[in-house]
């Protein structure tokens, strides 16, 4: 759901301010604020679009209720948070439980996590799919009788052989729950096409989450109307370079530098972002013989990457698979007049083209991205009117806008 490598200071919430802010709606005479349980596959250290997305709202609600988010443990040879058992991170209280590998997930058996969330006694359970964790969770809040929010970010990976059948059925779990977040209409419609009831499902966008919310200014863009593509405007990678998240395709990008250079073109590309596969990214661009023209830059802070976005000529997310949920990264390029070049598989680049912000080209071979990236890069005209498009419709994608009505759903759904 945003650049899986970007990693914002933390900021930690409020604490409750009094009686009328503890008591969730209906009940204004309670001096107990709101319990919410966040039951998430993965959470930090890791930071990829799902933890960024539970850190940001869990710290939103955390204003006025009492928030604390249960996660498997880290699993052998990732870093792990100072502190034990519930300790603090990154702002929220986590606890974090043992879990076994199970087709390699890191499942937590269910009696280990009811007896964390019963010892909680949460009032409302946020469970984040797909996870098998957050599908105990969801039994645990039906047969305690609490409320239920989920979350459905994306598909499971389709090389997974368990992937369609499990997708179809965390679809019809989450149906009983009593809302179901999603990012797009993309997911609305399937979770609906699945059997999911439809009145429950409500499709949110996910705001940028440079600054936690609070963006590096300036909002505009640095590229000149009378600028060209270049190393000073080249086209943009954000994401991780990890093998989890292969989905994304870099190396797709890194053949299409290739392929361009010999019409020629002088494309260049900058790729943020760090993982275990950046090495073979790093030899792939030098077998191709394109390595002065792909310059990889690791992990970047949101101010340095802010700057980036202004002067880049196009993000671009090849990702070529719908288990992109949504891609917060291009919401945070157009708010800074980047307009946004990906596969129209993936939810956030369509949205983006469908605003007039982009261009998405059609899943298929190599020719499709190579097409798209020719077209923006030689016209600057095309690039100028896709970057002011892109700094309006922005302005629909920001938390000031988005935060009070997830807020509001969740104080309805506590409400009863």
């Amino acid at each position: 759901m945003g650049p899986a490598d970007q990693v914002p200071v933390p900021r930690p919430p409020r604490g409750p301010r009094g009686p009328s802010d503890d008591a969730p709606p209906g009940d204004s005479g309670s001096l107990e604020p709101a319990r919410i349980a966040l039951v998430t596959p993965n959470y930090l250290p890791s930071l990829g679009g799902v933890e960024r997305y539970v850190r940001f709202t869990g710290t939103l609600l955390g204003a006025w209720a009492e928030v604390r988010v249960f996660v498997p443990r880290p699993p052998d040879g990732q870093p792990r948070p100072s502190g034990g058992t519930g300790e603090s991170t990154g702002g929220l209280a986590v606890t974090r439980l043992p879990f076994r590998t199970i087709f390699g997930e890191r499942v937590v058996p269910p009696l280990e996590l009811f007896d964390a969330l019963e010892e909680f006694e949460p009032s409302l359970v946020w469970s984040h799919h797909p996870s098998v964790n957050a599908d105990f969770a969801g039994l645990y809040a039906r047969l305690k009788g609490c409320r239920w929010v989920a979350t459905y970010h994306a598909d499971l990976r389709r090389d997974k052989p368990y992937g369609p059948p499990y997708s179809l059925w965390e679809s019809r779990l989450v149906g009983w729950s009593d809302t179901v977040f999603t990012t797009t209409e993309h997911y609305r419609e399937k979770l609906a096409h699945r059997g999911a009831p439809r009145d429950r499902l409500v499709a949110l966008p996910t705001g940028p989450y440079l600054g936690d919310g609070v963006l590096p200014l300036p909002l505009a863009t640095t590229v000149a109307e009378d600028a060209t593509p270049g190393p000073h405007h080249p086209l943009l990678f954000v994401g991780g370079l990890d093998a989890s998240r292969s989905y994304k395709r870099p190396d797709l990008l890194v053949r299409a530098v290739h392929d361009l250079k010999a019409r020629p073109l002088d494309v260049r590309l900058a790729i943020v972002g760090d993982g275990d596969r950046r090495p073979s990214l790093e030899s792939l661009a030098e077998e191709l013989g394109v390595a002065r023209s792909v310059e990889f830059l690791g992990r970047l802070g949101d101010e340095e990457l802010a700057d980036r976005l202004r002067s880049a000529w196009a993000l671009v997310l090849p990702s070529d698979s719908d288990v992109e949920g949504f891609g917060t990264v291009c919401v945070e390029a157009m708010t800074y007049g980047c307009p946004v070049i990906g596969c129209e598989t993936a939810p956030g680049p369509k949205l983006v083209a469908d605003r007039g912000a982009g261009v998405a080209y059609p899943v298929g071979d190599l020719a499709h991205l190579e097409a798209a990236l020719e077209r923006v890069w030689t016209d600057p005209a095309l690039r100028g009117r896709l970057s002011a498009r892109a700094l309006t419709v922005s302005k629909e994608y920001q938390w000031p806008v988005l935060a009070p009505r997830l807020e509001g759903v969740i104080r309805r759904v506590l409400a009863g």
